[in-house]
């Protein structure tokens, strides 16, 4: 008898115990998906604000006739951190765009002695 109430109280507290184990990883496994969904958010919005930065700050220096080491330097810092979030091929065409611009300028300007 005392081995049936054994067998039985202890398969009882494996089942409760798995229970919860079940129960816990199901809770964890929510928060990590809430947690990567947020995170995918959060990119996408960084992605934007860089986009409508890019695009003015591209823009702006497009329409000047000499473009100046910072704002390059600006420029090319902004376009790292959106090509790193895997921006899309709008500022990329920008990019070339202006690129092409400063090397021209750099190449065009006359040697002083």
């Amino acid at each position: 008898m005392e081995k049936f109430l054994m067998r039985y109280w202890l398969e009882a507290g494996f089942s409760i115990v798995l229970a919860f184990i079940t129960w816990e990883s199901q809770r964890v496994w929510r928060n990590i998906k809430k947690e990567c969904a947020e995170q995918r958010q959060l990119k996408e919005g960084v992605v934007s604000i860089l986009s409508d930065r890019l695009w003015q700050l591209g823009k702006h220096l497009e329409a000047l006739d000499i473009i100046s080491i910072d704002d390059m330097a600006n420029w090319r810092q902004l376009y790292k951190g959106y090509e790193g979030l895997d921006g899309n091929g709008k500022i990329a065409l920008l990019n070339e765009v202006l690129e092409k611009k400063y090397d021209n300028q750099i190449f065009a300007q006359p040697k002083k002695l």
